[in-house]
């Protein structure tokens, strides 16, 4: 992958990562708005373009466990885009948001451990060093690897997307 590629990856990765931080019910803190109130609006649609632009990106030289979790969470966010509406009111978004900010930190801690350069634009925006993300996203799914912790975070997000697929009405 050209630099430049890698630089536009890193790019989409870190500012998916850092709309998510605007929406992320980070969990055991008193938020004054869930979510979910977040998921019509143009920050998740400018959240939803980043990703879609990342998932693009992202080859098989990046990580077969790095291209997995982004193509898994594209999905789910193009699923939530769809069907949010359909949740009835007393289902939450805000874990499904949490793991979405987990999965996206982590592909940033990834990328950073790759050596991919981050274009001008997003070198202002920080991302958590890995322990300290697991644990303000209160990560009890294991640890090991960055690979492992990719493969097992994208296994949450299908597991809770599933679950909220199951509440939807028609």
């Amino acid at each position: 992958m050209s630099d430049s590629r890698q630089s536009e990856l890193s790019g989409m990765v870190r500012k998916a990562h850092a709309i998510l931080g605007v929406m992320w019910p980070r969990p055991g803190v008193q938020s004054l708005a869930n979510a979910r109130f977040f998921v019509p609006n143009r920050v998740f649609e400018s959240f939803r373009s980043g990703l879609k632009k990342a998932s693009e990106l992202v080859s098989t030289q990046d990580g077969l466990a790095l291209r997995d979790c982004l193509l898994t969470c594209k999905e789910t966010v193009e699923w939530l885009a769809s069907n949010h509406e359909r949740l009835p009111e007393v289902v939450s978004v805000d874990p499904l948001v949490n793991l979405l900010y987990l999965a996206t930190g982590i592909a940033s801690n990834k990328l950073n451990d790759l050596g991919h350069p981050l274009p001008a634009w997003a070198e202002n925006d920080s991302v958590r060093p890995l322990e300290q993300l697991l644990e303000v996203c209160s990560w009890t799914g294991g640890t090991g690897s960055i690979d492992e912790l990719l493969e097992r975070v994208s296994r949450a997000v299908e597991s809770e997307a599933q679950k909220l697929s199951a509440a939807t009405t028609s």
